[in-house]
């Protein structure tokens, strides 16, 4: 399923202009749409998004769903490269 994921991490701890420590470490999903191949050959989405709650649940053949796993930003195919680094990236 990982072939699903684009995750983006940045990390690292950087000092505030307060002077306090802060945490720079997000973690964000983005899940691409199926390829035209994988269309063709009947692929199935192999993850379910909760955009509300950033949360992604793994979809399986047999049984129940594992998760929901949770993240600082969950994103569908419906955004765009830049919109995510404009919201995610550029602001630190």
């Amino acid at each position: 399923f990982f072939a699903f994921w684009n995750l983006v991490g940045m990390g690292g701890k950087k000092e505030k202009k307060d002077g306090g420590s802060g945490e720079n470490i997000r973690v964000c999903v983005r899940v691409r749409p199926l390829s035209g191949k994988e269309r063709e050959t009947g692929c199935k989405e192999a993850v379910q998004l909760d955009i509300a709650n950033s949360c992604v649940s793994v979809l399986h053949a047999v049984g129940d769903p594992t998760g929901p796993f949770s993240f600082d930003a969950v994103y569908n195919n419906s955004f765009k490269q830049r919109d995510i680094y404009v919201q995610e990236v550029y602001p630190m």
